[in-house]
């Protein structure tokens, strides 16, 4: 039950993370086998929550049988329980697939990326590599690159291999 009391960040700031620190430390942007493998990410992410709210759901149906008279208290305690993770699972059910869009579908977003690349280098250079492998920004890499500029870049460097 150490998963009750654990509370990450949610899927779409570790993903958005994950981008800042690739844009800061000069990294590649993925490919098409890199956003396969976000989207296998994003889909054990889902069954995970999907996977937790069902066992909340079966204990409280296994309270209401051993304990008929109580029924509607062990239901209510468990909804009650289970709210928080029912409620991330319709979230991101419904938000993480639009994050894997195209950013041009988001009115404005590209001018704010090209202002973030007037900004900082390091957004300008992994906007060129995207511009070189010909693949659309994605929403959440968008959202990345807007960010990475106010940033403190220094704590997300990687670390000088020791010698």
């Amino acid at each position: 039950m150490r998963f009750l009391a654990r509370r990450k960040p949610p899927f779409a700031d570790q993903v958005a993370s994950r981008f800042a620190y690739w844009i800061i430390n000069r990294q590649p942007p993925p490919g098409k086998e890199g956003i396969a493998g976000l989207q296998r990410e994003r889909r054990r992410h889902l069954q995970a929550l999907a996977a937790q709210a069902g066992v909340y759901l079966s204990f409280g149906g296994l309270l209401a049988m051993l304990a008929p008279q109580m029924a509607l208290i062990a239901v209510l305690a468990v909804l009650l329980l289970a709210a928080p993770t029912l409620w991330h699972l319709g979230r991101d059910w419904i938000a993480l697939p639009r994050l894997f869009d195209p950013a041009d579908v988001v009115t404005g977003l590209l001018d704010q990326v090209e202002q973030a690349c007037e900004r900082d280098s390091d957004v300008a250079a992994y906007r060129k590599r995207l511009r070189r492998m010909d693949r659309p920004i994605l929403r959440i890499e968008a959202v990345a690159m807007v960010t990475v500029p106010d940033l403190d870049a220094e704590q997300w460097r990687d670390a000088a291999p020791d010698e």
